[in-house]
């Protein structure tokens, strides 16, 4: 992946947490989020690459992750299934619940 899109996936990653955040403790497939957040960047140059190079997208994973854990500390993961490619949901963590 070109350095050259590090802001921008950045950007993208920042905009998927938000959107999980504005659900307001709805668990969201991650597929949706990210769908919501390469529209609301669909300027991004990163998200006109990753439409001639689908495998870009695997790129925002590691700082969604990254995110979550610096910025985005109330929202929390879960995979259904034990399957690599098993869906993965996301929502706003309620209040009192810190695991």
């Amino acid at each position: 992946m070109p350095r050259k899109f590090e802001k921008d996936i950045a950007l993208v990653a920042s905009s998927f947490l938000a959107y999980v955040r504005r659900q307001e403790g709805t668990w969201v497939p991650g597929m949706d989020a990210l769908r919501a957040a390469t529209n609301e960047c669909r300027r991004v140059e990163w998200v006109h690459y990753t439409q001639t190079h689908p495998k870009a997208r695997s790129a925002v994973t590691a700082v969604i992750e990254r995110l979550r854990r610096d910025e985005f500390r109330d929202i929390e993961k879960k995979k259904c299934g034990t399957h690599k490619s098993g869906r993965v949901f996301f929502r706003l963590r309620e209040p009192g619940n810190s695991s």
